[in-house]
This record gives C-alpha cells, sequence and structure tokens, in this order.
C-alpha cells in the first residue's frame, strides 16, 4: 500500500506499524522513500492512535485502515475467546479508534477520505474463522455508519472488499488468492474514480454477486 502510494506521487506518506512489526514490513526498502514515515501505531490503544495522529504533518487528506487480526477457530470448537477479542478489538474497535481521531482532520480538507480494506468475510458467519468474521461483520456495520455520519462534512469513505489475501495469515486456504499489489491498486482506483465500495478477486466478487441475490442462501452454501 505504501509501495503504490509514493508510486502515485504522494508527497507524504505515514505508515503506522504496530509492534512488532513483521520482518518483511520492517525491512521493507520502501519504508525508506524519502516520502514515507514510519510512526509506531497500536489501533488497541487509543493513546496510541491520537498520539500517532498528532505526529502527522497537516494537512492530512487520505487514511486508509489496513489492520486485521486473523486467526481460525469456531464458536463451540476450536474456539480461543481472548483471540477471538482480540479480533474485535483491531477490527471493530481500532476502525472506530482511528475513524474518531481521524475524521476532524479530514473534515478539514475538500477531499478528505477514510478507506477501510475488510474481508468479504464480513458479509456472513463462517464456522473456520468465527472470530474473524464476526469482527469484520461488527466493522463493516460501523463503516457504513461513519459514512452517513461524514456525508455533513465532505469525507468520502470507502470500503474494499476481499476475499483470501497471499500472506501467512492465510496460507492454510487454497487459490485464489489477492497479491497485495493488486489489492493496493485496487484502492488507489477507487479513489480516483469515487467508487464507494470495491470487490477485489474473484472470491469477492462471487460472494458479493450471491450475498446479493439471496443472504440466507449464501450464508447456508459458504459453511457445508
Amino acid at each position: 500500500m505504501v509501495r503504490a502510494l509514493t508510486q502515485a506521487g504522494a508527497g507524504l506518506v505515514v505508515a503506522g506499524l504496530s509492534a512488532p512489526a513483521s520482518a518483511t514490513d520492517a525491512d521493507d526498502a520502501i519504508l525508506g522513500h524519502d516520502a514515507v514515515r514510519i510512526v509506531p501505531l497500536d489501533l488497541t490503544d487509543t493513546a496510541s492512535v491520537v498520539t500517532a495522529l498528532g505526529m502527522i504533518e497537516r494537512p492530512l487528506d487520505i487514511v486508509i485502515n489496513t489492520a486485521r487480526y486473523v486467526r481460525d477457530g469456531g464458536v463451540s470448537r476450536n474456539a480461543t475467546l481472548a483471540e477471538q477479542r482480540f479480533a474485535l478489538e483491531v477490527s471493530a474497535m481500532g476502525l472506530s479508534r482511528l475513524a474518531g481521531a481521524a475524521a476532524p482532520l479530514l473534515a478539514e480538507r475538500p477531499q478528505g477520505a477514510f478507506v477501510d480494506l475488510i474481508s468479504v468475510q464480513a458479509l456472513a458467519g463462517d464456522a473456520g474463522f468465527a472470530g474473524f468474521a464476526a469482527a469484520e461483520s461488527a466493522r463493516l456495520s460501523l463503516v457504513q455508519s461513519l459514512r452517513h455520519e461524514m456525508r455533513a462534512t465532505g469525507v468520502r469513505v470507502f470500503t474494499v472488499f476481499t476475499g483470501p489475501t497471499d500472506d501467512a495469515d492465510h496460507q492454510s486456504l487454497p487459490p485464489p488468492k489477492v497479491a497485495p499489489a493488486r489489492l493496493a491498486a485496487a484502492v488507489l482506483d477507487a479513489l480516483a474514480q469515487g467508487r464507494e465500495q470495491t470487490c477485489v478477486g474473484d472470491v469477492a466478487k462471487d460472494a458479493m454477486a450471491r450475498w446479493l441475490v439471496d443472504p440466507a442462501l449464501f450464508i447456508k452454501e459458504i459453511n457445508l
């Protein structure tokens, strides 16, 4: 995401990294780009969110939320309540913390935008990833409310749905998976086109199409 923004000509990209950042993220050469600044950010901690946004030079035009916590497990089987709780803290409460702190700054900008990258599993419960799906569903509800709240300020709220991404969290799942570069490109395209809702990849597009036709049937089919 940082690479795509710098290549698109962003004057300054502030990347919030939680600790410990993965070796791949922390050592990525793009983070040393002149237009990139790294700040510590923990979306489960309100003070961390406020401090991180306070370190950003004004003006702030776009906020892109990529945070999530993916773990498998059900409700009655293989359930880990601590992980389910943490998923909600990251996906749902993390969104609220970030949006609440960023909204006043974005409202100062005529083209302010808040972008949320969310799993298409937000559309329905998933017996294999119950806690993650529940957290993403709560997140979706919150971002929909945020979109309506922000209309009066002129801030656009964008939702980018994706299926499994090509990363360590989804190694147990079969292809197709969405490459990070493709996801980043979809974000930039949504911003350029002003498209508030986007689905990236075959899994997300298929899931959204089936859910729109018959939500109850879709829920049954994905959990067979």
